[in-house]
């Protein structure tokens, strides 16, 4: 995203000054920051929720700002359907001749517990589509972090028919989910299918099947959409959703077992 950020500022006289929150707390505080007079021209939100003070806020100072992977109805914003990546992850899944098929996702918003996963909605509109039985104790939600994918697993290999095939909502949790796996003698593929999601250089390295995720190209996007704000600031909101790709590798096969 950075990557994408820097191609669009390439030919402006723009810089970009980095800020990161690590809870709701923090967030809060970074936006109140921002809205300072004159301390930003304008504002990228990348995959936290823009909370209605902080909206509230930029009108108040006639600041203007772009949300990536995040939805509010009067900011513009750029992201991806998770909804139908979740359902083309499933459905390769699927046609490979899985039937027990988990998900370990992450949270809308990573501050608020009470929000949904990125990949839920699409994941039970898929088993409802294929007609498969919706099982509560095959998703999972859990933190971005290959840690927190490694934990996700071992809940879901301890069930007393553990998934075949997982879906999983980010690469970082995909590489624990792999770690983790192993760590407890499942061959992967043979024995656990894993799709990720971003596509990572990592994963790209490890061989893992995953949605690609254009990630610096939502920076780009993102980026010339708050320039576009900046020169005409009459600009409606809209959101634009970029395309994923499946990328088939070495992680998923048809199960030994059905």
């Amino acid at each position: 995203i950075l990557l994408g950020i820097q191609d669009a500022l390439s030919d402006s006289d723009y810089a970009v000054v980095i800020r990161i929150a690590s809870d709701a707390a923090e967030r809060e505080r970074l936006y109140q920051e921002c809205c300072v007079r004159g301390r930003a021209d304008g504002v990228l939100v990348v995959w936290m929720t823009a909370t209605d003070a902080f909206v509230d806020r930029l009108d108040a100072e006639s600041l203007h700002a772009v949300l990536l992977n995040a939805l509010h109805p009067r900011l513009t914003s750029i992201g991806v359907d998770h909804d139908d990546a979740a359902v083309r992850a499933f459905e390769y899944c699927a046609g490979l001749g899985h039937r027990r098929i988990g998900l370990i996702d992450r949270r809308q918003d990573p501050f608020d517990p009470a929000t949904p996963g990125i990949c839920q909605r699409g994941y039970e509109n898929a088993v409802a589509h294929t007609g498969y039985a919706l099982v509560a104790e095959y998703e999972r939600l859990a933190e971005p972090s290959a840690s927190a994918g490694a934990a996700a697993i071992d809940a879901l290999l301890e069930l007393a028919e553990p998934p075949t095939a997982v879906v999983v909502a980010s690469d970082a949790q995909a590489i624990g989910v792999l770690e983790a796996a192993r760590a407890t003698g499942r061959r992967v593929p043979e024995d656990l299918s894993v799709v990720g999601y971003n596509d990572t250089p990592v994963t790209r390295d490890l061989g893992v099947t995953t949605m690609h995720v254009p990630l610096r190209e939502l920076g780009r996007v993102a980026t010339e959409s708050l320039l576009e704000l900046l020169a005409e600031p009459a600009t409606s909101p809209r959101a634009r959703n970029l395309p994923t790709e499946l990328m088939v590798r070495r992680t998923c096969a048809p199960p030994t077992v059905r």
